[in-house]
């Protein structure tokens, strides 16, 4: 992985302009202490085991920004220690560290995205499907490079490639689990305005999977779209984006969907999204065709109180073992920030899953953490010219994620 990031990172670089002298360093270290409630710390069916955690997070932030260029790196570590189950106590029970790069020479930009991920809670990798998988070990890498150029002010062109590796133990794998599974995408693409309110789109994507430890999946699955989307402003306040295609996987044709509509509201702004698509989980061998709706809400009655609320289901279906599941999800929070420096923090999430295949037949995993946290991240410090801001993060991410749409 180290040698990936450092290829990307050279290959960024190597246009270099003489004003990078003129960039800036940036640093922000951080520390939060949570109390947990954790209803099922297990991940098992029906009623499973709860305890409460005590878990420390330190992390820090570093950035780099000239004209060309903007470059973060981030980590974080979670330090856990369980009252009833101290078998489980762990310095380092989760690691998350990430890199995200943009680099703009006249017309062109390139765009890179890595991130690196260790944990106990394979769950928490299954993002789009929400399936349940039982605690192990498990760690997850990406690497994924954009390349756009804009051809003239209406008009841009894109090209993103993304790598993806997943592994869990073997505690977690079941009799048709992948310990293992390898994702790799290729999408090209043409972005056209066609006016003040419209963004017109078309996408090729190429999807791969390999699944490690599933003898019966050793050539992988492939999948292939031709994809035309439109984003349309209806209002000041309120945006509409629709993407659809034909899909071809497994020699079979299947519709690919998203559907995103938000509004934005006089203290806050609301979601609605749908999405049909193909993916993998960390259980299960072979592809899944997803189903998910989800909604969310943001309001800040008041100046220092930002609340949140994210409902969600997914219908999920695995041709290879059978399954299929029907996952809710319900996420809330509420946040404040007392200092400039310090903010308190309250969430509860909380997952119902009802599944079925003919290997194990019905199962049920319910799963509610609850979480109260206090987070002390310190001004960002920064070194160097003033003739460049410090990197934004958010920004490089929501740039990075819309090549390849």
């Amino acid at each position: 992985m180290r040698n990936v990031i450092a290829v990307l990172i050279v290959a960024s670089v190597t246009p270099a302009s003489p004003t990078w002298a003129q960039g800036r360093f940036s640093w922000a270290p951080s520390v939060s202490i949570a109390e947990v409630a954790d209803s099922n710390v297990f991940s098992t069916p029906s009623s499973g085991e709860s305890d409460f955690v005590t878990r420390t997070s330190p992390g820090v932030q570093a950035g780099y920004q000239s004209v060309p260029l903007q470059l973060v790196g981030r980590y974080t570590c979670d330090a856990e220690r369980y009252r009833d189950h101290p078998q489980l106590n762990d310095t380092f029970a989760r690691q998350q560290a990430g890199l995200d790069l943009r680099a703009t020479v006249r017309r062109t930009t390139l765009t890179t995205a890595a991130s690196y991920v260790t944990t106990h809670t394979p769950q928490e990798l299954n993002a789009l499907t929400g399936l349940t998988v039982q605690r192990a070990p498990a760690m997850q890498y990406s690497v994924a490079p954009s390349l756009n150029y804009q051809f003239n002010a209406l008009t841009r062109g894109s090209v993103a490639f993304q790598l993806a590796r997943s592994t869990f133990g073997e505690t977690a794998s079941t009799a048709t689990g992948a310990p293992s599974i390898v994702t790799r995408e290729f999408t090209v693409g043409v972005d056209r305005h066609l006016a003040a309110t419209d963004v017109a789109r078309a996408r090729y994507r190429e999807r791969s999977f390999d699944f490690g430890g599933a003898p019966a999946l050793s050539s992988g699955a492939t999948s292939r779209a031709l994809l035309l989307g439109w984003t349309h402003d209806v209002s000041r306040l309120t945006q509409t984006t629709v993407t659809v295609g034909p899909r071809l996987s497994d020699g079979s044709v299947r519709p690919e969907v998203a559907v995103d509509v938000r509004r934005r509201l006089q203290s806050g702004d609301v979601a609605l999204s749908f999405a049909r698509t193909e993916g993998v989980a960390l259980g299960e061998a072979g592809a899944i065709e997803v189903k998910r709706l989800t909604g969310s809400l943001t309001a800040r009655p008041a100046r220092r109180l930002e609340l949140r609320a994210g409902p969600g289901v997914s219908r999920d279906e695995a041709p290879l073992s059978g399954l299929k599941a029907t996952v809710y999800l319900l996420d809330v929070a509420a946040t404040s920030p007392l200092t400039r420096w310090l903010s308190l923090q309250a969430s509860y999430q909380r997952a119902w899953e009802r599944s079925e295949t003919p290997l194990y037949g019905a199962l049920a995993f319910e799963h509610a953490v609850f979480i109260v946290r206090a987070v002390a991240a310190a001004p960002t410090a920064s070194t160097g010219s003033g003739h460049a801001r410090a990197a934004a993060p958010p920004a490089l991410i929501r740039y990075g994620a819309a090549a390849g749409r």
